[in-house]
């Protein structure tokens, strides 16, 4: 059973955002703002309400100067990969790119960072 982020916060088991990270321990850097402030601000943008729906924001880029793109790892126990699918298929201007097997982490292993400049850049 995965603990929940906050759960983790104030134990010392390590913080697990996918199953490759399970052993990964990011207490100091959860803890930076405060326990009480990260959790309070984690269930505010959790359970709060937004004031808006995602499907309502415009491109903006709307003559193709840019463009906007949305990574996510199909193992996020944070961010639903559900709500990112749906969104991407309903805003057709973002691109969208799904991990396999990444969780919540995924732009701090090797060479992820490397591979999103290289597609920002349109560099194979």
């Amino acid at each position: 059973m995965q603990s929940a982020p906050f759960d983790c916060m104030q134990s010392a088991r390590p913080c697990s955002f996918d199953q490759r990270s399970n052993g990964l321990n990011l207490r100091a850097q959860v803890r930076q703002q405060g326990v009480h402030e990260s959790i309070h601000r984690d269930m505010n943008i959790g359970f709060g309400s937004w004031e808006y729906t995602p499907l309502d924001l415009q491109n903006p880029f709307p003559n193709n100067e840019g463009s906007v793109h949305l990574w996510q790892g199909d193992d996020d126990l944070l961010v639903p990969v559900t709500l990112q699918r749906y969104i991407a298929e309903n805003l057709p201007w973002i691109h969208y790119h799904e991990l396999p097997g990444s969780g919540h982490i995924f732009p701090h292993l090797d060479g992820m960072s490397e591979a999103i400049i290289k597609s920002l850049l349109g560099v194979k």
